[in-house]
């Protein structure tokens, strides 16, 4: 009898020590599970990062193919106003050669019996009032730039009188303004009256206000507007 709580006690630590263990398998267990599942995170990282990694790549590989892009726009560009430069003044010259070559027919209502002044005979005329003081190096130098310089007589009586002419594709105010100068230029190397005048396709608006201002002819697409008479509506 007096072994009998010993062996309850023996068999309650038993008891004890296998619940002990059983709980100490169970946390090995679940360690296991967290061990595996901070392994797994881990690898999730390690993926993300790599494929970031990956994505960062082809991000800086497609920014720098968008700024090749844009660099070869850019010249494309340059290119185009480059062209868009040398048309326009391919095309301005060939209206200064078909108003120069053309002038009997563009130029007949403003002057009859029309002659082209040769530059030769304009730069003699400048050279000699450039010896004179009429003129000076600078002043001779744009009188020489003038599109088209013609002589003839005035259509209201026989008096003789020059034209002289600036030719744009579209006549803008700086075209009214040259023509005003060089034909005032023009007026102090001949005696008979100088008349300025602008030509082209068509003329703007404000180009229209000040060669009614300043009494410049405008011959537009073969058609004549004298000063007074208005060439587009304002």
């Amino acid at each position: 009898m007096a072994t009998d709580p010993l062996e309850a006690r023996l068999d309650r630590v038993e008891t004890a020590l296998v619940r002990l263990a059983e709980a100490q398998a169970r946390t090995q267990e679940q360690l296991a599970q967290l061990t595996a599942g901070v392994d797994a995170l881990a690898e999730a990282q390690r993926r993300t990062e790599e494929q970031l990694q990956q994505l960062t790549a082809r991000v800086d590989a497609l920014t720098a193919r968008v700024e090749e892009v844009a660099s070869s726009v850019a010249r494309a560009e340059d290119q185009i106003a480059l062209l868009a430069r040398e048309t326009g003044r391919l095309k301005g010259w060939s209206l200064e050669v078909r108003y120069r070559d053309k002038a009997h027919a563009y130029f007949q209502r403003i002057l009859r019996r029309i002659s082209s002044v040769p530059a030769e005979e304009l730069e003699t005329l400048a050279d000699e009032a450039e010896d004179k003081g009429v003129l000076s190096s600078d002043e001779h130098a744009d009188l020489m730039y003038a599109d088209v310089v013609l002589r003839g007589e005035l259509r209201d009586g026989r008096t003789e009188a020059y034209l002289l002419a600036e030719v744009s594709s579209v006549v803008d105010p700086q075209d009214v303004e040259r023509a005003v100068r060089r034909a005032k230029l023009l007026a102090r190397l001949v005696s008979p009256p100088v008349i300025a005048a602008v030509a082209g396709e068509w003329i703007a608006a404000g180009a229209e206000r000040e060669a009614r201002r300043l009494g410049v002819w405008r011959v537009l697409d073969g058609r004549v507007f004298s000063p007074d008479v208005p060439a587009v509506e304002l």
